[in-house]
């Protein structure tokens, strides 16, 4: 089943999803560990939350790594 979801409430960097009664943050931060943290810790001063998930996508200069390839980052330069 397909299930779409629309965002009860916005902002600049997050949304607010309301599912089965649970409330759910989606957090944009942009690219890196610095926004990350920045944008993740302005964020948690003004909202309580239980848990947060980080996930994200990222892309390479490596032709080796086909579009759609799961990798592992060891070390970030």
């Amino acid at each position: 089943m397909d299930k779409r979801f629309t965002p009860i409430q916005t902002d600049k960097q997050w949304q607010l999803y309301e599912i089965e009664n649970t409330a759910i943050y989606n957090l944009i931060t942009g690219v890196g560990m610095v926004n990350t943290a920045y944008h993740l810790s302005e964020f948690l001063h003004q909202h309580k939350v239980d848990i947060v998930i980080n996930a994200g996508i990222a892309g390479s200069f490596d032709n080796n790594i086909a579009i759609g390839d799961t990798v592992m980052i060891e070390y970030d330069c």
